[in-house]
């Protein structure tokens, strides 16, 4: 991919207008791929970026948004796969 930092951000939206900030969310070139998720965050955000400098502009726009947790991937043990279907007998 060229851009060698990974991470999560959990966002939870304070912003009333919940699906304009996904619009955002969905306009940001550092975004990989974004969930709506249950439990205390709105949104789990996977992003990737060259520079810690840019991770740090990157959660500052979010932070408009929102509280946010960012967790750094260091290793990816199972890579995104499609699971198996179920064989019909």
């Amino acid at each position: 991919m060229g851009l060698p930092i990974r991470c999560l951000i959990e966002l939870t939206v304070k912003n009333p207008e919940y699906y304009a900030v996904v619009e955002q969310i969905r306009n940001m070139p550092e975004v990989v791929e974004c969930a709506s998720i249950t439990g205390s965050s709105g949104l789990m955000i996977r992003v990737a970026v060259d520079t810690m400098s840019s991770l740090q502009a990157l959660i500052a726009r979010l932070m408009q948004y929102g509280d946010t947790q960012t967790s750094i991937i260091i290793d990816m043990p199972v890579p995104a796969r499609l699971p198996t279907l179920p064989e019909h007998d």
